[in-house]
């Protein structure tokens, strides 16, 4: 986190199963299908380079969480013949 200037900032970052990103994507989406990369930010922000928020309140300190569903991907990358690093630099 360090290159975006936000160094001593939190991100969540999940790993699921289909199974659990489906249950996510219906609940916050309504969309009853699974994907490969959900994010929750945890700050309103319309504008990333202006508008993060300035605080230095630990517990706000966090940008927010992303799940991402490793079959998902990993079929993704089967069938476009993309290699994980490829897909997730």
């Amino acid at each position: 986190m360090s290159c975006s200037g936000y160094a001593n900032w939190d991100i969540g970052v999940h790993f699921v199963d289909n199974k659990r990103i489906q249950e996510l994507n219906m609940a916050y989406r309504d969309k009853d299908k699974p994907t490969d990369i959900l994010s929750f930010p945890f700050h309103q922000v319309t504008r990333p380079e202006v508008d993060l928020p300035k605080t230095n309140v630990e517990d706000d300190m966090n940008l927010g969480d992303m799940f991402l569903s490793v079959p998902y991907i990993l079929d993704s990358c089967r069938q476009t013949n993309e290699s994980i690093s490829n897909r997730l630099p």
